[in-house]
């Protein structure tokens, strides 16, 4: 609080407002509509327009970072209005402010569940065939036929995918383009909360000392023990994820230990785990983070349907980098397929 003076503030308001009054002028659903050119220009651009405090502009830097995965001159500024317009109706939490009790794959279990033996774990698309009314995928040399299909998988898992016939020319330009965010999530665990007693919230922000920023995982959980999690993000992260997880753990810690060595020799630290989404092949990233000029040229071919082929994800939704994104890419995704079954017509994009 020491360090967020009145005039530190100011300075972070006049981003903010910014950045407002471009989203303000968008329609949330259609970011295509905006008429300002601000998708060939940066985040960064517009930091270097309002000429901003250092500190003033370190910090926006790093929330842009966290928020997006990507640094500021990485981001298409008319993606990050986009989301800024398509948000500020939210609660002050805002779209993060929602958590599943026990744990967030507790969705996918529960699809997982309900799905059955439907779901074939381990098996990776390798060919998927359109062929008149049915589309045929070829999973571990079987072949598996559907009057649709959806691809919910991010786009760098289906660079590794063959397209019979090709994808329109721009999709397949998307896919093998559009950018992703780098995250290196790292969980500490203590067996008794160190920050409580000293006053702090458990959020740090990325400095010298500490790689990445911090926040309390269980906030609002009863309880005496406490997860602290630290996000590395954007170049940062890209730089970190090379590393092993075991050994990224570590330096994390021993960050976070640095911090406050005292009160944590009472902290009783437990188990601590690095993950890191950018070496995945099935994921390639965090989330997508739309570069400049790619909103304008992908937003598009992204949502139309191709053939009996339908995009979900949350690259496809307005709500991008968010669960709230996938879910409602899914259904739309269901109601295509569904109008379609009962129609018996090629899918049309609304």
């Amino acid at each position: 609080n020491e360090v967020l003076t009145p005039e530190l503030k100011a300075e972070l308001e006049r981003f903010t407002s910014a950045l407002g009054r471009i989203a303000g002028r968008l329609d949330p659903g259609d970011p295509l509509s905006d008429r300002s050119g601000s998708d060939t220009r940066s985040a960064a651009d517009l930091l270097d327009t309002l000429s901003l405090d250092p500190l003033a502009r370190a910090l926006v830097e790093r929330q842009l970072r966290d928020d997006y995965a990507a640094d500021a001159d990485a981001l298409s500024l008319l993606f990050v209005a986009a989301l800024e317009a398509v948000t500020a109706d939210q609660p002050d939490a805002g779209v993060e402010a929602f958590r599943i009790e026990g744990g967030n794959d507790g969705l996918t279990r529960g699809l997982a569940r309900r799905l059955a033996r439907a779901v074939d774990h381990g098996a990776p698309v390798e060919r998927i065939e359109r062929r008149g009314r049915r589309v045929v995928a070829v999973v571990g040399g079987e072949r598996v036929g559907g009057d649709a299909l959806v691809l919910a998988a991010p786009l760098p898992a289906l660079r590794a995918i063959t397209f019979a016939p090709a994808l329109p020319d721009r999709l397949a330009e998307a896919i093998r383009q559009v950018g992703y965010g780098s995250v290196v999530k790292t969980m500490v665990q203590y067996r008794t909360r160190f920050w409580t007693p000293l006053g702090w919230s458990g959020d740090a922000v990325a400095g010298p000392e500490l790689p990445g920023s911090t926040w309390e995982a269980t906030a609002g959980q009863d309880g005496r023990p406490g997860i602290l999690m630290s996000y590395v993000s954007g170049s940062r992260a890209a730089r970190i994820g090379a590393h092993d997880p075991s050994d990224i753990a570590a330096a994390t810690t021993a960050a976070i230990d640095a911090l406050s060595p005292d009160s944590l020799k009472l902290a009783l630290r437990g188990r601590s785990r690095a993950v890191r989404w950018s070496t995945d092949p099935y994921a390639g990233g965090a989330y997508a983070a739309f570069a400049p000029g790619q909103v304008t040229r992908y937003w598009r071919a992204l949502r139309r349907p191709v053939g009996r082929i339908v995009l979900a994800g949350e690259h496809t939704d307005a709500y991008t980098g968010y669960m709230e994104g996938a879910i409602r890419s899914g259904l739309r995704a269901a109601q295509r397929i569904a109008a379609v079954h009962h129609a018996t017509r090629d899918l049309r994009y609304t």
